[in-house]
């Protein structure tokens, strides 16, 4: 099984062995090079029992101009002038999704360290994370043992003109929980940091909360849980969630 992400670069990227190398030992790794077949080509190495190919590609990734926006985005702006892309692949991972994509995460960040990376994204995530964000989440929730839950969860941002705007995760049935999609005022404030919170309070789950319940940031709010239809796939339940 191969599991893949993506860093957006500013120029056509290069991959120089010795940077990466240099990268992943201020990360804690021990990463080795492989013979590299073609030059200017892919560039494999051997990495914690698993086989990473770091592919560079002179080329803007090609989802960038129809990608969705949210908290932890790159900069349209820079993606959008972007030149180039690197596609990293691992292939040997074991254990379970999170496992492989804490592990796929962390490989990433690496290569950010070794590029003029713009944004960075795992290959389920709908949009590509600012690179700097992407890196500090990676090293900061590893060094606390943790999953990088704002890189391995997408949250897109979407308003609907009437004064409200919302959130919704992307990602949270792939580790066997629900998707969150809450509503707020386009001039409140503390969604963003709920939103989290949220999801990470549902990530440990381990039963769904009945429907009807409420939640709350203190002992005075009272968000009643509805279950309501995606608004990005007619065929999937959200939690949904209206702040006031």
């Amino acid at each position: 099984m191969a599991d893949v992400a993506f860093i957006a670069t500013r120029t056509p990227p290069t991959i120089d062995r010795e940077a990466v190398v240099a990268a992943a030992a201020d990360f804690g790794l021990e990463w080795t090079p492989l013979p590299q077949e073609t030059p200017g080509g892919p560039v494999s190495f051997e990495a914690d029992n698993a086989t990473v190919i770091v592919m560079p590609i002179a080329a803007m990734h090609p989802d960038i101009p129809h990608m969705p926006v949210g908290p932890t985005g790159a900069d349209p702006e820079e993606l959008n002038a972007s030149r180039g892309h690197v596609i990293i692949t691992a292939v040997g991972l074991t254990g379970d999704e999170v496992a492989r994509d804490c592990a796929i995460a962390s490989f990433t960040a690496v290569v950010i360290g070794a590029t003029d990376a713009v944004g960075a994204m795992l290959g389920h995530n709908t949009y590509f994370h600012r690179a700097d964000v992407f890196h500090q989440l990676v090293v900061g929730n590893a060094a606390e043992g943790r999953p990088p839950l704002p890189i391995l969860i997408s949250v897109t941002v979407a308003g609907d003109g009437s004064g409200r705007m919302s959130f919704l995760s992307h990602g949270m049935d792939r580790y066997g929980n629900e998707d969150l999609y809450i509503t707020c005022p386009v001039e409140g404030t503390g969604a963003v940091p709920f939103m989290y919170d949220t999801i990470t309070w549902f990530f440990d789950l381990e039963t769904p909360l009945p429907t009807g319940d409420s939640v709350g940031r203190d002992e005075s709010e009272h968000i009643t849980i509805q279950r309501v239809t995606s608004p990005a796939d007619p065929d999937r339940t959200v939690v949904r969630l209206d702040l006031d």
